[in-house]
């Protein structure tokens, strides 16, 4: 797939980012490593409006030059797991015990790249940009929490985009669908009332 050159020159510092970010591992709002490292890459692009919300989450935003008549938000988890990485890479996670074994990393690192992107183009930007590192993804509920704190408000987002990486689809492809997709589980609890019966005879 060809990239825009302005995107292709963005390629060394998506890898480096998802470089630094994989060697800092943090489960839900524990992400205190990587919300400074995060802050500080975004500080040096001189948004607008940089705040922390939702505890470890950062909310970021660009304001369009004169009179924007909408607000789109992009949105990356930053979350990991507390799985231990046996990976052998050189950037490997410096905390034992933790890893970003579900591609969060490269969520945080392409929606920072992104923001480069923005930071180096706002001359020409037609709309308000909202930029949403999202913690605790996994399984606390963090994008809830950082709607309720006001994460869509002021300016008031029109439309959020997120993505999920996905080994399956090929290099260069995006799925998408209308609808749900990739969607969280849940989990409940069955109460059986009944005489005690082996699992191969149900009737009984």
């Amino acid at each position: 797939m060809k990239l825009h050159p302005k995107v292709a020159e963005l390629k060394g510092a998506v890898t480096a980012f998802r470089r630094d970010l994989h060697k800092i591992p943090e489960t839900g709002y524990n992400e205190r490593y990587t919300q400074s490292y995060i802050m500080k890459a975004l500080a040096s692009l001189a948004p607008d409006s940089i705040q922390t919300i939702a505890d470890t989450g950062i909310k970021t935003v660009f304001f369009a030059p004169g009179e924007a008549k909408h607000t789109t938000a992009f949105r990356a988890d930053i979350d990991a797991l507390a799985i231990a990485e046996q990976t052998g890479v050189e950037f490997a996670s410096c905390r034992e015990g933790f890893m970003h074994a579900c591609g969060h990393d490269g969520h945080a690192a392409a929606l920072l790249t992104f923001a480069k992107l923005v930071a180096d183009n706002r001359a020409e930007l037609t709309e308000n940009i909202v930029l949403l590192f999202q913690p605790a993804e996994e399984h606390i509920g963090g994008a809830a929490r950082m709607v309720a704190e006001g994460a869509l408000e002021n300016p008031k987002v029109d439309r959020i985009f997120g993505m999920h990486v996905w080994p399956d689809v090929p290099s260069g492809m995006i799925g998408i669908r209308e609808g749900p997709m990739m969607a969280q589980t849940c989990e409940f609890d069955i109460i059986v009332n009944g005489k005690s019966a082996h699992g191969a005879s149900p009737h009984e």
